[in-house]
């Protein structure tokens, strides 16, 4: 059921995932926190685990099906890129977090999963970011995907 909200309630958007040839994620549909920009339109207001090609900041337009609101298009690109990270070695796992957010990345763990959902603002050391997760996963200490790549 939709319930009307104010610009400053958060609204739960539903996002198509569509799994990779590996059945990789198993879900099919991911919820992210939006706030209204008015109308059908919405910013992300958090980090996307698994639904690609959309970033923190962003302005999605959105419509109703069979009472939910779900994600239309992107309406508005913002400069954020979106980095989904994992650990494969566990002595890396406790410092993927700091190191991460001494990019000046924003960070959101998934209680449970060793997924990290990273966003990197157009401020953050992108250089500097991409080399460490290069080096780490050449060295087999890490998997990590660009989801949404703006820096480019």
């Amino acid at each position: 059921m939709i319930n009307d909200q104010t610009s400053k309630d958060p609204v739960a958007i539903l996002f198509l995932v569509e799994p990779d040839e590996n059945g990789y994620p198993s879900v099919s549909r991911e919820e992210i926190w939006c706030t209204s920009a008015g109308g059908d339109k919405f910013i992300i207001d958090n980090i996307p685990f698994y639904a690609r090609d959309v970033s923190m900041g962003d302005e999605i337009s959105t419509e109703i099906r069979d009472g939910e609101r779900w994600f239309k298009k992107v309406a508005k690109l913002s400069r954020n890129t979106t980095v989904r990270v994992f650990a494969r070695k566990s002595e890396i796992a406790p410092m993927l977090v700091p190191t991460l957010q001494s990019f000046g990345g924003m960070i959101e763990k998934m209680e449970g999963s060793p997924l990290i959902a990273v966003s990197l603002p157009a401020s953050a050391d992108i250089e500097g970011v991409m080399d460490y997760l290069d080096r780490e996963s050449n060295a087999g200490s890490i998997g990590f995907e660009e989801s949404s790549v703006r820096y480019r």
